[in-house]
């Protein structure tokens, strides 16, 4: 009972002093980011042709034919 009421007690002065609300702002940015990735990521392992385009990019990186950053566009472009 008195841990409870100490977790109330915190959670009332983190409401009180703006901290709470800024926490939570933070939280849901944070989580649509992560959605959009989640979105992305999905998307690219959906589509058999994206797929298989994004495993020949991979292979050129690993071969270093194509730098990771010129991979990380064309991959993108394939997302439009």
């Amino acid at each position: 009972e008195d841990l409870w009421q100490k977790i109330l007690d915190h959670r009332t002065a983190m409401k009180a002093c703006g901290e709470f609300a800024a926490r939570r702002r933070d939280q849901q940015v944070k989580w649509m980011w992560s959605m959009l990735e989640q979105r992305m990521m999905a998307r690219l392992r959906s589509d058999a042709t994206i797929r298989a385009k994004v495993k020949k990019t991979e292979a050129e990186v690993a071969d270093g034919r194509i730098t990771p950053a010129l991979a990380a566009e064309e991959i993108a472009e394939m997302l439009r």
